[in-house]
């Protein structure tokens, strides 16, 4: 007894001893545990805020560090820990300002070289900054990146989060993963990134550099040294190369690598052989370099085709001992060749405008698709470049399925009286027609934009002359819808528009119909987002029976354009529209959907396509509906959420939540969990149930924190961000729903509820959401990131769409069309205009956000169309068009992108319409001679997988 006791004393005599502090240069051996501080040699600040992504910040006294604006830079001397393991490490601070807000600090690796420079808040070339690590020279990763591509990089960054604890005198501290700073000491990583995980306190929070005296950043290291086995270099790593067809494109080959390195590793070093190049190029170590947990699986691409490849590898030990090389080879196959530019028919360029034509008092004028034709000061038609004429008739092409247009204007006197008549004789099996009224807007600068459409015949029509011009300036639109059933070929008729009582002008018109028929379901969507029932902005109350019609005559608009009405239904204040959630009983596991009666009544013929019977898609269900679940349904978080806030003052309180509030899933109660769980299968049990196969439902999360504002309402539900999250807690917060949503859809083969989140800056994304999203909506970072955003899709296997608003009433027509061409040539596979609905006020006074506008104001029983909408939705129809050519002819996007570059460059569209039209004639009459000469047809490339 008195033995074990002693023992017992022994051991605890030597925990309490206090560790050898060795600086560096010491001559002290390191045979036992010791403490060495490493002071920092480099330090600087970064900025993302857009105007100083270029400063660089070398030389300042201070580093701020402030969410995901402002973060530090650091570099340590850590040449004291060569053949050392590093058990412990802690990182110190001094606070510099009275902003003091620091709870949970970031930590990564950094996998590109970088020097401090020498500014203090001002642009130098050469020199680091966010964008570049040297301005103006060199890139951190592509030329698209920035800071964001070479650190917290999911699989190849170590990654940290730790608490803040506060010191003596100013000081703080936080512990720092010691393999991260092995890794440093290794070589693998240049220094190391630090952030303010807790942004939502906007805090300036000032840290003293290593140019303040007794005030350096500086790092602790317990340490010991490492056995001869740690120390001898490690084994060769397994290596895989392959060639991955897929992903390859203009800019060369791709190969997938798989490496497995042995326990302990660090990481490794890769360079690649190519035959023919007499250097090796160094494989950057954003795509191949530290492996946290042991494995990695990348894609190279841009490797130059039809040559031997070599990848050599060698992994890299604990105290930065480098094993022996592992190579593996592929001989890559012929990069994708860059296709010709995409020609219209040959007699395209000698189309030219139709002639003008007299109606009695009136001249009339012709012209082809959709464009405007503003009033000039001297009362005359607007000159417009058409390809329509060719001498003898007017001259017009569509595939089946598609929607067509012809503008129609219309010099009158003021004086004149009567109705304009507009007659399209044509095949009936060739066209529906349908001609409106486009309306000029009343505010300072008056343009065509709403559309009005004839009531009754869709193949003839009297329109109104009236217009609130007084210049004698009228627009009119002729749509012609072209039956999938169309027969092939030409077709021979004429349009005539009447004014009043006087003769006709009339114009012969050939249409040619083209074989390829755009699918039912559009292959890239429109989603017109909104915000509650549509009927709201006719005025009516949506929980009537004349509110649920209007509701539906909205939803018809928009698929009549080949687009998807897309009403949000719950408030930030968690108020959710009638009958866009069914009715519940019960709470936690027991919790269920009592009554599914209100919710189908409102819902099941948007489903069954049964609302649509009589449109041009006839009977295609939409494509994709919201479901009500956020944060206070089907379970109110204001009931389970056991955070107490001291104040009610904002942003006070979001700042305060953010310092004092623990994880998301130790906040939130069992029964709000198991209720949510319990809701989302009865969800896709009736889904199921009632074979809504053709439709993807939306669990989408829109709730942000800055609805607890008064000024914004202050009702708000959340406490994050949960639509275009920033801060780490509001990625975690998105991610605890979206396991919610896989735990409740486990095991299901065809899962229809997707998960969708909107993401304004998926850069900052880090790996919050691997795994767990199905549908990410993107903002403009889509364009500007193509680098990103490929090695996105390519990781995380998810379909892309892009969000954003829609150009200003008065730009030109053709920027909304270009919308959609751009976003799908960019790797989109749909657009989101982040609002649609407009008040009754924008039939004068327009807005960006008003593509439907309710028409009472003006007495029409029924919301109505801008012309905006119409270019909205021909971009659309356009971007199908590529899509179909792209199958075809067996082309990647940046193919596609390549084949219509002057297009899109000059926003040539119906150029770029001739030339897809074309190709996709071309192809349907091959398909059809080798029917004819007893050979099968090219198959059609198979459908893209379904999208959310």
């Amino acid at each position: 007894m008195r033995f074990s006791l002693a023992l017992v004393l022994v051991v605890i005599g030597m925990a309490l001893r206090p560790p050898i502090v060795v600086s560096p240069g010491s001559p002290e051996t390191l045979s036992q545990d010791v403490e060495i501080r490493l002071p920092c040699v480099a330090d600087a600040n970064l900025s993302s805020y857009e105007a100083e992504t270029k400063l660089n910040y070398g030389a300042a006294t201070r580093i701020r560090l402030k969410g995901i604006q402002m973060l530090g830079v650091f570099r340590f001397d850590t040449a004291p820990l060569v053949g050392k393991i590093v058990e412990e490490a802690r990182l110190y601070l001094r606070y510099a300002g009275n902003d003091r807000k620091l709870r949970t600090l970031g930590f990564s690796t950094i996998a590109v070289p970088w020097k401090e420079g020498s500014g203090s808040g001002d642009e130098r070339p050469g020199e680091l900054c966010f964008l570049e690590p040297e301005l103006g020279r060199t890139h951190w990763t592509a030329p698209d990146s920035d800071f964001t591509d070479a650190a917290f990089l999911p699989q190849a960054s170590m990654v940290s989060y730790a608490d803040v604890r506060q010191e003596p005198n100013d000081w703080i501290s936080a512990r720092v993963d010691p393999r991260m700073v092995q890794a440093m000491a290794a070589g693998l990583s240049y220094g190391m990134a630090v952030t303010d995980e807790k942004g939502q306190t906007m805090a300036n929070n000032d840290v003293f550099s290593r140019e303040q005296s007794g005030s350096a950043p500086y790092l602790t290291v317990r340490c010991r040294s490492a056995s001869s086995s740690v120390s001898a270099p490690p084994p060769p790593p397994t290596l895989k190369l392959t060639v991955v067809p897929d992903e390859a494109d203009l800019r060369g080959s791709a190969a997938r690598v798989d490496v497995i390195v042995s326990s302990g590793c660090l990481g490794v070093q890769a360079v690649l052989r190519i035959a023919g190049e007499e250097r090796e190029r160094p494989v950057s170590p954003a795509l191949v370099g530290l492996m946290p947990e042991g494995r990695m699986q990348t894609v190279l691409d841009g490797l130059p085709g039809g040559r031997r490849v070599a990848l050599v590898v060698r992994a890299v030990g604990q105290t930065g001992a480098i094993g022996p090389p592992t190579r593996a080879e592929i001989v890559t196959p012929p990069a994708p060749r860059r296709p010709a530019l995409l020609s219209p028919p040959s007699d395209w360029q000698r189309l030219t405008s139709a002639p003008a034509r007299r109606s009695g008092p009136a001249t009339v004028s012709l012209h082809p698709g959709l464009i405007r034709l503003e009033r000039r000061p001297d009362e005359t038609l607007p000159a417009t470049l058409d390809h329509l004429w060719d001498g003898r008739i007017a001259r017009i092409s569509a595939c089946r399925g598609e929607r067509i247009a012809l503008t129609v204007g219309v010099r009158a006197p003021a004086t004149a009286a009567g109705a304009v008549t507009l007659r399209m004789a044509l095949d009936r099996d060739a066209v529906r027609t349908r001609p409106y009224r486009v309306r000029f807007t009343n505010d300072q600068r008056p343009v065509p934009d709403l559309c009005l459409p004839h009531k009754h015949d869709r193949d003839t029509g009297s329109l109104d002359l009236a217009s609130p011009s007084t210049d004698g300036i009228r627009q009119y639109l002729l749509e012609m819808d072209v039956p999938r059933s169309a027969p092939r070929g030409l077709h021979r008729g004429s349009l005539t528009v009447t004014v009043g009582d006087s003769p006709p002008a009339s114009w012969p018109i050939s249409l040619e119909v083209i074989g390829y028929a755009l699918p039912l379901r559009p292959d890239f969507e429109v989603s017109l987002n909104t915000y509650g029932s549509p009927a709201r902005a006719s005025g009516l109350d949506p929980a009537t029976p004349t509110g649920i019609a209007a509701e539906r005559a909205y939803h018809r608009l928009a698929h009549e354009h080949r687009c998807t009405l897309a009403p949000l239904g719950y408030s930030h204040s968690g108020t959710i529209e009638p009958g866009y959630a069914p009715e519940l009983s019960g709470t936690g596991a027991s919790r269920h959907v009592s009554d599914w009666t209100s919710w189908d009544r409102r819902f099941s013929a948007y489903l069954t396509g049964e609302a649509f019977e009589d449109l041009p898609r006839t009977g295609q269900p939409v494509t994709h509906l919201y479901l009500p679940f956020h944060e206070a349904w089907p379970e109110d978080i204001r009931q389970h959420y056991t955070y107490r806030p001291s104040t009610t003052a904002y942003p006070g309180i979001i700042a305060e939540h953010a310092l004092l509030a623990g994880p998301i899933e130790t906040l939130l109660s069992a029964d709000y969990r198991a209720g949510i769980v319990s809701v989302i299968k009865d969800f896709a049990e009736h889904i199921r149930l009632r074979r809504w196969n053709a439709s993807r439902f939306h669990f989408y999360l829109n709730n942000k924190y800055y609805y607890r504002d008064p000024a914004q309402g202050g009702r708000g539900t959340s406490w994050w961000l949960l639509d275009e999250p920033m801060h780490r807690d509001d990625w975690l917060a998105l991610a605890y729903y979206a396991r919610l949503l896989k735990d409740a859809t486990r095991g299901d083969t065809d899962r229809r509820i997707v998960f969708r989140a909107d993401i304004s800056r998926p850069q900052w994304q880090r790996d919050y959401l691997d795994g767990l999203v199905d549908l990410m909506v993107v903002n403009d970072e889509l364009m500007r990131r193509p680098t990103l955003m490929r090695t996105m899709r390519r990781r995380l296997g998810i379909a892309i769409w892009h969000y954003g608003e829609a150009p200003a009433a008065t730009q030109p027509l053709a920027r909304f069309a270009a919308w959609p061409i751009r976003a799908y040539l960019a790797g989109a596979d749909g657009i989101v205009p982040w609002q649609t609905i407009g008040s009754p006020e924008e039939i004068d006074r327009p807005s960006p956000t008003g593509l439907i506008v309710p028409g009472n104001r003006i007495g029409w029983p029924e919301p109505l169309a801008t012309i905006r909408l119409k270019a909205l939705a021909r971009g659309a129809q356009d971007a199908e068009l590529i899509r179909a050519v792209a199958a075809r002819r067996g082309w990647k996007r940046d193919q596609s992108a390549a084949a219509l570059a002057p297009y899109v460059k000059s926003e040539d569209w119906p150029s770029m319409r001739a030339a897809l039209r074309h190709a996709l004639g071309q192809s349907s009459r091959a398909s059809q001679s080798a029917h004819s000469r007893g050979h099968a047809a090219t198959a059609p490339a198979p459908r893209a997988r379904p999208k959310p």
